[in-house]
């Protein structure tokens, strides 16, 4: 819970003209629209489809029509085929214009292996958690496209506008 607090404070100061906002209130907003906003389907169920809702949601303040980006807060080891279940749904979801997985270090190879599973890395970005949090290697990734409040360029990437 500290970790996703942590990652929507560093969101917010790297991109002022988004709105973040967490699963709860995506959960209401999802609700009075009447159907997902930002969450992925997955595998259709006996009782209908399962929606997976991201721990996060960036939202483009001033561009109509924009997409959100969902933001995974990573933490622990899931199992690899709830992991490439999720990644699949993500790399189908068109609500959302990408994926920023924000991966503690004993989640990064794991995830990382079920996005390629999922055929879905031009959808999903993995970051680690120092890069968000802390800001660390942050000077090596940025580039000229980079985004002009010093996020992460591998942040960038997953920002519509500021890649």
């Amino acid at each position: 819970m500290i970790a996703c607090a942590e990652v929507a404070v560093a969101l917010e100061l790297a991109y002022p003209e988004h709105r973040v906002t967490g699963e709860p209130e995506l959960r209401m907003r999802e609700r009075e629209h009447g159907g997902p906003l930002a969450s992925a389907t997955l595998g259709a169920r006996p009782a209908g489809a399962l929606v997976h809702r991201p721990d996060l949601v960036l939202w483009p303040a001033r561009v109509a029509g924009a997409l959100p980006v969902a933001v995974e807060v990573e933490l622990s080891l899931k199992a690899p085929r709830r992991l490439a279940e999720i990644c699949r749904g993500w790399a189908r979801c068109a609500r959302v214009c990408g994926v920023l997985y924000v991966a503690a270090p004993q989640v990064e190879e794991a995830l990382e292996r079920a996005v390629d599973r999922a055929g879905a890395t031009g959808r999903i970005v993995v970051v680690p958690l120092a890069v968000v949090i802390r800001g660390e290697a942050c000077a090596r990734g940025r580039s000229a496209g980079a985004p002009r409040r010093g996020a992460p360029a591998p942040i960038a990437r997953a920002i519509p506008g500021d890649a």
